[in-house]
């Protein structure tokens, strides 16, 4: 178990990577998710919100499709352990 520390002068590097491991996945998941929402809802965001990218028309449902591919997948599949080898936990 990892437990996120700080050090007298602020954040560890064990910590920061311990935080961006979490926060990148969590970003790409949000990521996918609005997106699923605004391909399921074009019908109704025409009309309640016609500035979202697919209501508007500024993306092709298939450019709305692909970015929620690759932004699901990756955060489904990442394992972020970028740590240097002088890092030790």
């Amino acid at each position: 178990m990892v437990i996120l520390v700080q050090g007298p002068h602020g954040w560890t590097v064990q910590a920061l990577v311990v935080l961006l491991q979490a926060l990148v996945p969590a970003l790409l998941m949000n990521v996918s998710i609005v997106g699923l929402n605004q391909i399921f809802d074009v019908p109704i965001d025409k009309v309640n919100k016609p500035y979202l990218p697919l209501a508007s028309g500024e993306f092709s449902m298939r450019t709305g499709i692909a970015l929620v591919w690759h932004s699901a997948v990756p955060s489904h599949t990442s394992r972020f352990e970028f740590l240097p080898s002088w890092v030790e936990f």
